[in-house]
C-alpha cells in the first residue's frame, strides 16, 4: 500500500516537473512565455547580448547563507491601522529616509543590513543615536561567511558579522561622513545620464583594520540574534523594535 502511494507521489511531482517549460535565461523564448502568462507587467530585452555572469552579479543577493535562529512569538489581536509610513512615525531618525547608492557592485546584501542596522540603531535609542553604519565596512572585511563582496552575498551574514565583530560608521560616497564612507562611486545602470557607465570589473575594497574602541555599534541592539515569526500580522510592530530585517530591491530609472 505504502509502495503505491510512494511511487504515485513520485509520479506527480515527476508530472508536474515536466509541465513547467524551460527557456534559457534572457531569451527570447522566455520574454515570449513570460508575456503569454499576461500578468501585470512585461518582459523585455533590457540585457539583450549581456554576459550571464554580469547579470548574476547585479542580483547581489545569494539564497541559503548562515542560518539564524527562530523565536516563534505570537502577538496578541490589535487593531491595525488603514497605513504606516515609519517616516513620519520616526521623524528624527533620517537613515530611514535615505537610499543609498551601491554604484557598480552587487552588494545590496550589505546594503539591505547596514541601512536597517541604522534605523534600528535610531529606533532603538529613540533617535538619541544617529548613525550611518558603514557598508564599506561591512563589504570588505566580511570574509566568505558573507558570500562574494561585489559579486554578490548573503544577508544573513552580514547580521552575523554585525553582532559578533561589529561595523564601524560610514556615509555615502565622497560624503567624507563617519570613519569608513562609500568608496564606489554612482553609476549609470543601461541608460545614458551623467554619470559614468556601470563598470563590470569593479573591485572590491581594501580591508582595512580597525580597532576596538572604532567598532561602536556591536552591541547597541545586536544582542537580540532570532528572527520573529507569526501569522499575525499585527506583529510587524514587534520585528520594527526588534529584530532582523533587510530586503535586496533593484531601483532602475524606469520605476519614475
Amino acid at each position: 500500500m505504502w509502495q503505491s502511494v510512494s511511487v504515485l507521489c513520485v509520479l506527480v511531482a515527476f508530472a508536474n516537473a515536466r509541465s513547467i517549460p524551460y527557456y534559457p535565461p534572457l531569451s527570447s523564448d522566455l520574454v515570449n512565455h513570460i508575456n503569454k502568462l499576461n500578468t501585470t507587467w512585461k518582459a523585455g530585452h533590457n540585457f539583450h547580448n549581456t554576459d550571464m555572469s554580469y547579470v548574476k552579479k547585479l542580483c547581489g543577493t545569494f539564497l541559503g547563507g548562515p542560518k539564524l535562529p527562530t523565536r516563534v512569538d505570537f502577538a496578541a489581536d490589535i487593531d491595525l491601522p488603514d497605513n504606516f509610513d515609519s517616516r513620519k512615525q520616526w521623524p528624527n531618525c533620517p537613515t530611514i529616509n535615505e537610499i543609498r547608492d551601491q554604484g557598480s557592485c552587487g552588494s545590496c546584501w550589505a546594503f539591505g543590513a547596514v541601512e536597517a542596522i541604522s534605523d534600528r540603531i535610531c529606533v532603538h535609542t529613540n533617535a538619541k543615536v544617529n548613525v550611518e553604519v558603514s557598508a564599506e565596512d561591512l563589504l570588505s572585511c566580511c570574509g566568505f561567511e558573507c558570500g562574494m563582496g561585489c559579486n554578490g552575498g548573503y544577508p544573513s551574514g552580514a547580521w552575523r558579522y554585525w553582532t559578533e565583530r561589529g561595523l564601524v560608521s560610514g556615509g555615502l560616497y565622497d560624503s567624507h561622513v563617519g570613519c569608513r564612507p562609500y568608496s564606489i562611486p554612482p553609476c549609470e545602470h543601461h541608460v545614458n545620464g551623467s554619470r559614468g557607465a556601470a563598470n563590470q570589473a569593479t573591485r572590491l575594497p581594501t580591508r582595512r583594520t580597525s580597532t576596538t574602541a572604532s567598532h561602536l555599534m556591536v552591541s547597541l541592539i545586536a544582542r537580540r540574534r532570532s528572527w520573529l515569526r507569526s501569522t499575525r500580522m499585527a506583529q510587524w510592530k514587534e520585528p520594527l523594535l526588534s529584530t532582523r530585517t533587510s530586503s535586496c530591491t533593484s531601483l532602475v530609472s524606469d520605476v519614475y
